[in-house]
């Protein structure tokens, strides 16, 4: 667990509000018609003018290292998608981007989901018990809490609704590297794992699937793909642990 010092907060506040403005611009430029290689392409071009860089380009896979700037996902597809010019936005889809950039020396790391033209209920539902889930989230980092109370907090939210958390992926403390000392789950029991310590910071994040947890990574190592072929949202925010109230640092 690395407590964060007044200059490292500073750093990572600006990396923080760079990722949101650089998301909140992905978000507004993913209409029907779009292919996920040129919001990649904008993406890359936003951080650049921002004086930063891309966070996940160059990170090490099981094939090869991962070649973009953003991760772009389109319904089935959970996480760690590779934009390409073939990917096409279509009316109807859920689609969940996740980027993160490094700004002098410090990461941010951010995603969210929304859908594309008219959805249906049910996508609608899992939408808004993916977004509220994350944000219950975030609400448990407190000085003194347990890693366990966030995930708790959003597994008990997604599965009143009927949804399932992929359990096989989690969220992480965040600073100078991508993914510092401790790991975030999406799931838990209150007051187990870690204590929160005051001006650590994390990224709280959540897989919500619309059917079971299961997955499976596609041939190229790195994108996962829900097994039943339903739907996922994702959702993922960088929050400084406070005493009393945290801070989010990102939103969307």
């Amino acid at each position: 667990m690395i407590i964060k010092t007044k200059s490292d907060l500073n750093n990572i506040k600006t990396a923080a509000k760079i990722n949101t403005e650089c998301l909140l611009y992905l978000k507004s430029i993913t209409t029907e018609g779009i292919d996920s290689y040129e919001i990649d392409r904008k993406a890359e071009e936003f951080y650049k003018k921002n004086s930063a860089k891309p966070a996940f380009k160059g990170v090490p896979g099981s094939k090869f290292p991962y070649p973009a700037t953003i991760n772009f996902q389109r319904n089935d597809e959970v996480v760690h998608g590779i934009p390409h010019k073939d990917q096409i936005v279509e009316d109807g889809d859920i689609i969940s981007i996740d980027t993160g950039c490094i700004y002098n020396g410090y990461y941010a790391d951010h995603a969210t989901s929304f859908g594309i033209g008219s959805l249906s209920e049910e996508d609608e539902k899992l939408l808004s018990i993916a977004k509220l889930s994350v944000e219950a989230g975030c609400q448990q980092a407190i000085a003194g809490n347990h890693v366990g109370d966030i995930g708790y907090a959003q597994q008990t939210i997604i599965e009143m609704a009927g949804f399932s958390v992929v359990k096989v992926l989690c969220g992480h403390e965040i600073g100078k590297s991508l993914w510092e000392d401790i790991l975030i789950p999406a799931f838990g029991s209150r007051g187990s794992g870690e204590t929160l310590e005051e001006n650590l910071v994390v990224c709280i994040e959540n897989q919500t699937c619309a059917g079971n947890e299961s997955v499976y990574t596609e041939s190229d190592g790195w994108l996962i793909k829900t097994k039943d072929g339903k739907k996922a949202a994702t959702f993922e925010h960088m929050v400084l642990v406070k005493k009393g109230k945290p801070e989010i640092l990102t939103q969307v």
